[in-house]
């Protein structure tokens, strides 16, 4: 058998300060000096030592695909987070947006309503809109070719009998839509109900 000293601690001097001592914990200091191990010897002393390094070596693996999933994590938190803020923002933007149209459709509405044609009162206003056929929309479109030459803006005109005449509380039972269009109305009327919509919008 070949000297020991030589395939172990001389052939990686930096070896020899570790080797030396679990040489010593084992009782073969008298091998180690002869050269006379042998290979179960050999395994008995450097077995803890390869068990430390894999074990520290599987813990560190571990510890490093943790770490890159947290990050992955992370990173993906992050890019939801910003692209919430960032619908938020473009959301609130199309409703203020559509609150401040409204708005000036209200005012050229409520103009052209206060400037009615010569000789028109309440009673008839309101018999013109029930002379009018269809829903809402198609009232709407009847109006405005019967009064073009009658007023300066048709379209804001039969808007305006539309908004005071048209939308009156249905006798039925109501659903999802006329309720959606009635919550509508009432924000555009009430300027309380309009800045509570606006306070709960996200910023």
């Amino acid at each position: 058998m070949s000297d020991l000293r030589s395939r172990l601690a001389h052939a990686d001097p930096e070896l020899r300060p570790h080797v030396l001592p679990l040489v010593a914990s084992t009782g073969h200091t008298a091998g180690w000096t002869q050269g006379v191990f042998d290979r179960a010897e050999i395994e008995g002393v450097l077995s803890p030592v390869s068990d430390a390094v894999r074990g520290a070596r599987a813990r560190l693996q571990a510890m490093l695909g943790e770490n890159e999933q947290m990050s992955r994590t992370y990173a993906m938190a992050g890019m939801e987070y910003r692209e919430e803020q960032k619908a938020a923002r473009e959301t609130r933007a199309m409703l203020v947006e559509a609150l401040r149209k409204l708005d000036t459709v209200k005012v050229a509405r409520t103009a052209a309503w206060e400037n009615l044609p010569e000789g028109w009162t309440d009673e008839s206003v309101q018999s013109f809109w029930d002379s009018l056929t269809g829903d809402v929309k198609h009232k709407i479109t009847k109006c405005m070719k019967q009064m073009e030459g009658h007023v300066t803006d048709t379209g804001a005109f039969c808007g305006g009998l539309a908004s005071q005449v048209g939308y009156r509380a249905a006798s039925g039972p109501r659903d999802a839509t006329s309720m959606r269009r009635a919550a509508i109305r009432v924000a555009h009327e009430d300027p309380s109900v309009r800045a509570g919509i606006l306070a709960r919008l996200p910023r």
